[in-house]
């Protein structure tokens, strides 16, 4: 992230229009089918936040608002506004923006953050399947009968 704010004010700040939804509305307008098929790629950018709700099993909902909020939403916005004031200024970067942006010497340390960060996201996607599996296992257990004069559990059939 530091890189990456640190590409944002070396080479073009302007980049900070992309927060107003005129320009939003308008690249659409300007570039039709090709302005909504490029969402698909911008829609990558909030992958992360599936990784970051899966644990919500494991951590409380304010917990987790509040770590998206003063954490993980801005560091987002910051990274990837470094990496498009980069693009601004090397145009043939825009194949693969992050390890493009990284200065030179520091290839090696984007590859491991971004090599523990897919491995954090792993992680946090098995544990809420087995959550979830859990859950639906033991709502299965809870299974009661319709006569008020007993309550039986059974096992999943």
């Amino acid at each position: 992230m530091v890189l990456l704010l640190a590409n944002f004010f070396r080479y073009d700040h302007a980049i900070l229009k992309a927060f107003n939804p005129y320009y939003a509305f308008d690249y659409l307008i300007r570039n039709k089918y090709h302005g909504w098929r490029s969402l698909g790629g911008i829609l990558l950018a909030f992958t992360g936040v599936e990784a970051l709700f899966a644990d919500i099993g494991a951590f409380s909902r304010h917990a987790i608002q509040l770590s998206w909020l003063g954490y993980a939403y801005p560091c987002i916005l910051l990274a990837y506004s470094g990496q498009a004031a980069y693009i601004s200024e090397h145009p043939e970067a825009y194949s693969n923006p992050f390890y493009n942006a990284a200065p030179p010497g520091w290839l090696i340390f984007s590859l491991v953050v971004a090599i523990a960060a897919a491995i954090v996201a792993s992680q946090a996607m098995i544990t809420a399947t087995f959550q979830v599996s859990l859950l639906l296992h033991y709502q299965c257990l809870q299974l009661t009968s319709r006569s008020s004069s007993h309550r039986s559990r059974s096992p999943p059939q």
